[in-house]
């Protein structure tokens, strides 16, 4: 102490004592927790004061604090680990912070940073119904719950009684429909019955998924009463053929399969078969007479001679042709087109005579016909 007016002063030494603030010896940083499990923190406290935790989650808002206690260890129990989910909804993961409080003239923390996951928390979710929407394949099969593969619609229907129910503090967000390669997703309803349709269905396994809003999810899987592998009738192989590769009388063969089963209902069957040609020049198709393959099996085969546009003569020898085959089941159509050239024959030789460059015209006296001009030693000599 100095004095302010002599400047004298004198000193005395004193002794003062400090205590250091609680620390936390565990957990360490960087530490993990499931959602579901208690967490013990333990500290020392060499100063004896009164200490407190306190738990964060997301890091830096204080969520919950213990009261006031000299323990150096207190555990944070499951329900309450659990409880901090409804701070991220939207996450499977957060930062967490435990820490201790010293008590003093002031307060002085001891904290640790680790990660808080979410476990065992997808949604509830039991059930959905599915029914065919397609009319056509509905009246085959005489209901709605017999799929016919690549024809039916199948409509996915979530009612308010299986809703799914979100877990530890996550919503619905939707609903996701799966068949095949197949999916559409369905907005959520807490208070009506939701659905989508997935049309001309490839598989019989139709997936539910119900996510939540942290992306976690259940699924429903479901498959029909009955799943009819149908395939579409189809043509393999066609040829359409003058006789003897000239003159106007045609022969046209094709062979395939169809799917000769039962829908339920009904049986399939070939219900229409025929024929279309036209000039290679036109692009208006004339349909030909109906046709009747034979049938051997789930296989079909036709073989015979076609009228065309010379009528019960066949075609017309001066031109080409377009022509296709279409035949069709209850469900499904097969075309296949092929092209038939010109009947002209180069040589044509018959009991009266010889044609060249064409059919032999019998109505002429007998003897050698030549269509087209004629040339003698590259010299034209036509009449």
């Amino acid at each position: 102490m100095r004095r302010k007016d002599s400047q004298l002063w004198s000193y005395k030494n004193i002794k003062i004592t400090t205590k250091s603030k609680a620390t936390i010896t565990s957990p360490n940083d960087n530490f993990s927790i499931n959602s579901g499990g208690s967490l013990t923190v333990n500290c020392n406290n060499p100063s004896g004061n009164d200490i407190a935790y306190f738990l964060d989650c997301p890091s830096g808002t204080r969520r919950l604090t213990s009261g006031k206690t000299k323990n150096t260890s207190f555990t944070w129990s499951a329900a309450q680990i659990l409880s901090m989910l409804q701070y991220f909804k939207t996450s499977n993961s957060s930062s967490i912070k435990v820490g201790v409080i010293t008590y003093g003239n002031s307060e002085y923390y001891s904290e640790k940073v680790g990660t808080l996951n979410v476990v065992n928390s997808n949604p509830t979710f039991s059930n959905f119904t599915y029914e065919d929407t397609n009319a056509t394949t509905i009246k085959l099969t005489g209901g709605n719950q017999r799929i016919v593969k690549g024809y039916s619609n199948v409509k996915a229907i979530v009612s308010t009684a299986n809703k799914a129910v979100g877990k530890n503090y996550a919503t619905i967000s939707k609903y996701r429909l799966v068949i095949g390669s197949q999916q559409k997703d369905i907005a959520y309803s807490d208070s009506t019955t939701v659905s989508a349709t997935i049309n001309k269905v490839l598989s019989n396994i139709f997936n539910m998924y119900a996510i939540d809003s942290r992306g976690n999810s259940t699924v429903k899987q479901i498959s029909p009463s009955t799943y009819l592998d149908y395939s579409d009738i189809i043509i393999k192989k066609a040829s359409v053929v003058r006789t003897g590769g000239v003159g106007s009388e045609v022969t046209l063969a094709f062979s395939g399969s169809y799917w000769g089963y039962g829908f339920g209902a009904m049986n399939n069957a070939i219900t229409e078969c025929y024929y279309e040609y036209k000039n290679t020049t036109s692009n208006t198709w004339i349909k030909g007479n109906n046709l009747t393959p034979i049938l051997n099996g789930n296989d079909f085969s036709f073989t015979g001679t076609i009228k065309g546009d010379s009528g019960a003569d066949g075609f017309n020898i001066q031109r080409s042709f377009d022509i296709r085959v279409v035949i069709k089941d209850r469900l499904s159509t097969s075309i296949f087109t092929m092209v038939l050239g010109t009947g002209i024959p180069s040589i044509s030789i018959t009991k009266k005579g010889v044609a060249i460059n064409g059919m032999y015209n019998e109505s002429l006296s007998n003897g050698l016909q030549i269509s087209g001009k004629l040339y003698l030693n590259g010299k034209e000599i036509t009449i």
